[in-house]
């Protein structure tokens, strides 16, 4: 590609305002294009064909992907199909425009390796999955089967925030708002010396990764100095459950099992609990994964040792992790 065009891929769990953020952002600044989504899911209230999505019917997405329309596809929730027109992503970068759009995280993936000078990542999320429940409970016609899955996928959606060259924590909209604004004008800046009036630049994003293990047998948990084992995970690991599983074995020299959310479209766990620590622009993402020992009577080294999970405090999260 000869253009300069950028392309702002907003990445994150269903209900984490990712397309309210770019309303109000695109209020601000009006040469940044949205691209219009292919989908197969009906039309919310206060969305229009055409500016968020376009939508379609399944028939009509199939022959967009026979035609090669599509940059990338995806199955989302249940029956609900996403995919980015290649068409416009195309023109757009050749001629310098800069785009903006809600990318399911498998598709940012695929995105990023067709376009990998021009694509910034930009993970949205609430702080805490209580959030984000109750933000998806708001927008009504969701049963409790459906709150469960998509809150399961989100758990595996939070695993790709470390992949992203942004991450913007969404409590507040109109601080969230402020952060994807100034994470523009830094990208427009960088690439092109372009400024833009309001907007503050802002450093390099560090996103690392920590997985606390809590490792059960019965009513009971296995600690270290009173505490979970935690660590930090190697940036570059794309599976965090992986690495997880390899530190709690090498600590304690046998094979465990880890007990998480599963997904017929992934064939590894996801964490049970994912919590965002830290600001701008250093942040830390605690991944919680629980683990059993098929072998519960095995010895466990000296520093470690079995205490009653009654007698660990625990923050509320964590708790209805443990006990569920």
């Amino acid at each position: 590609m000869s253009g300069d065009g950028i392309f702002f891929v907003l990445v994150g769990p269903s209900g984490a305002g990712k397309n309210t953020l770019i309303n109000r952002v695109k209020e601000h600044l009006p040469d940044l294009s949205q691209v219009a989504t292919m989908t197969t899911r009906e039309k919310r209230e206060n969305e229009q064909d055409a500016r968020e999505h376009h939508f379609v019917t399944l028939e009509r997405f199939r022959k967009a992907i026979e035609q090669n329309e599509l940059i990338e596809y995806q199955r989302v929730h249940q029956n609900d199909w996403y995919g980015t027109p290649r068409a416009v992503v195309d023109q757009a970068i050749a001629l310098g425009t800069d785009l903006i759009a809600d990318i399911e995280f498998l598709g940012a993936e695929k995105l990023h390796l067709a376009y990998p000078r021009h694509t910034v990542l930009i993970f949205v999320t609430p702080s805490n999955l209580r959030i984000l429940a109750e933000r998806i409970m708001n927008r009504g016609n969701i049963t409790p089967e459906e709150l469960t899955g998509r809150l399961d996928r989100a758990r595996f959606e939070m695993t790709y925030a470390p992949e992203c060259h942004y991450l913007v924590v969404n409590d507040d909209r109109d601080q969230a708002t402020a952060a994807l604004r100034n994470i523009i004008a830094t990208e427009r800046n960088l690439r092109r010396g372009q400024a833009i009036d309001g907007a503050d630049l802002v450093p390099t994003h560090e996103i690392d990764a920590c997985v606390t293990a809590v490792i059960q047998r019965g009513d009971q948990v296995l600690v270290t100095n009173g505490q979970f084992p935690r660590f930090e995970i190697e940036r570059g690991k794309r599976h965090l459950h992986e690495a997880a599983r390899e530190q709690v074995e090498s600590l304690l020299s046998a094979p465990v099992q880890i007990i998480g959310p599963l997904d017929e479209r992934f064939d590894y766990p996801a964490p049970s609990v994912t919590i965002v620590n830290g600001a701008e622009p250093h942040f830390v993402l605690d991944y919680y994964y629980r683990f059993t020992i098929p072998d519960g009577d095995r010895p466990v080294p000296d520093e470690w040792r079995w205490v009653p999970l009654a007698s660990m405090e625990l923050p509320d999260l964590l708790a209805e992790m443990v006990t569920s």
